[in-house]
This record gives C-alpha cells, sequence and structure tokens, in this order.
C-alpha cells in the first residue's frame, strides 16, 4: 500500500488542517468591505458592527436620509467614504 493515502494517514491530516485554515481565510475575507466603481462599500451588518448600532437603528437612519445608501440588487450598500465623513461631521471632542 505505498503511496495511497487514507484518512489515518500524516499527509492527509496535514491537508486537512491547510484546508481548513484556508477556509477560514476565505471566510474572514468575505467580511471586508466591497469595492465597486472606485468606491469601498460596506453592508449593513459591517455598518453595524463598526457603529455599533442595531439593524433597525441603521433603517431609521436611512428613513431620515441621515446616512448615505444605494441598493444593488435589494441589498442596501454604504459608501465607506459618506460614512467617514458622517463621522467627522459629527465628532464631538470631550474637553474637561
Amino acid at each position: 500500500m505505498d503511496g495511497v493515502i487514507t484518512k489515518q494517514s500524516e499527509e492527509y491530516i496535514m491537508m486537512m488542517r491547510i484546508l481548513k485554515k484556508c477556509s477560514k481565510e476565505v471566510l474572514e475575507f468575505q467580511d471586508l468591505p466591497v469595492p465597486i466603481a472606485n468606491e469601498v462599500y460596506m453592508t449593513g451588518e459591517q455598518v453595524c458592527g463598526v457603529l455599533h448600532i442595531s439593524s433597525r437603528t441603521l433603517q431609521k437612519l436611512r428613513d431620515e436620509k441621515g446616512i448615505a445608501y444605494t441598493v444593488i440588487g435589494g441589498k442596501f450598500l454604504y459608501p465607506l467614504s459618506k460614512l467617514q465623513l458622517l463621522l467627522e461631521e459629527n465628532y464631538r471632542s470631550y474637553v474637561r
């Protein structure tokens, strides 16, 4: 049985470890902002995570025109440059 790889062989175990690591990295890559036409867009989930707000609060911001967004294929996307501008415009420094 020389040259045969089984589930118990060292080669198989090593290959499975590499595949698990690669799949984990692919899943992490999926969480990155989406670049489209020279602009980076974030999903609603990403925006909620970054701003520490709920999806309902994000919806309220959209409804009140408090946040820039676009809809592509029924999916809301938020331009990162506009989010940064919004944060800069609403920044309040803390002075003692």
